[in-house]
């Protein structure tokens, strides 16, 4: 009898271990897959060469991942949040220049961390690792969508923009489209199309966010006493903040946060 949709989605999860010896597995597990994507295309790799190439029974391969799809999947998350962790350092003050300075910093981050792991564009840029990879790229993308807005709110003062996650979630997708091609041209990012990237996804989202935006006093402060900032969360009780708002508050006086996406 074929499993449902339900059940294969199910199967296609990563089971993340919470042990301490679990966790060391499904690490090891997840860098001999990343070390055969450097030689192997996805589609011929299988559970029992990321066993061997881990050292590890096939057997505890399966208490992980049920499914290959399932180690992809679990191998893209990683990626993921190693991108996510770029936008949690503190900003380069000259990145804080002006909204599109902030951008190109980002994108700049972003590229580096690509050019430096062939793997992740193999995944995200080249479309490989199947339907699993794909669905948390897009969900993904979602999320950062939001985060990215919020951010924003957070460091500028925004003017009200109308379905703001949509407008960031087309962004962030004009960048991804030109990444991609420079990708499926040449195997990596060049210093062309990185710049057609960051000149495309500037220009759109241009329409919608002024040129010139002031900062908020706290980050402004924060900046003129080399205080670093922070990505998110910038409220700091030492900052000079005379309109006593928190970060969240900002958020929230701009745009009523939904769930949105490019298709709304």
């Amino acid at each position: 009898m074929p499993r449902s949709p339900k059940s294969n989605a199910k199967r296609n999860q990563p089971r993340v271990p919470a042990s301490e010896r679990g966790i060391e597995r499904y690490q090891a597990l997840l860098h001999s897959l990343d070390q055969l994507l450097l030689i192997q295309n996805p589609e011929d790799i299988g559970l029992y060469q990321i066993a061997d190439a881990a050292g590890i029974p096939p057997a505890s391969v399966y208490h992980f991942f049920a499914t290959k799809e399932a180690a992809f999947r679990g191998l893209a998350l990683r990626y993921l949040d190693e991108l996510d962790r770029l936008k949690i350092e503190p900003i380069d003050p000259y990145a804080l220049r002006s909204w599109e300075t902030l951008a190109e910093w980002d994108l700049e981050r972003v590229v580096d961390y690509y050019n430096e792991r062939p793997n992740a564009m193999k995944l995200f840029l080249g479309g490989f690792g199947g339907v699993e990879t794909r669905q948390v790229d897009l969900e993904h993308d979602v999320r950062a969508a939001q985060a990215l807005y919020e951010r924003y709110a957070r460091l500028f003062r925004l003017p009200y923009i109308a379905n703001p996650a949509g407008i960031f979630h087309i962004y962030i997708k004009i960048i991804d489209s030109v990444l991609s091609t420079s990708y499926l041209a040449s195997g990596g990012i060049s210093p062309y199309f990185a710049l057609q990237a960051r000149e495309a996804a500037a220009a759109y989202l241009g329409l919608y966010v002024p040129k010139h935006l002031e900062l908020y006093p706290d980050v402004a402060s924060k900046l003129a006493r080399g205080v670093p900032v922070a990505s998110f969360g910038v409220d700091d009780p030492a900052s000079e903040n005379p309109e006593g708002e928190s970060s969240d508050t900002r958020v929230n006086a701009v745009r009523p946060i939904r769930e949105t996406s490019v298709a709304s």
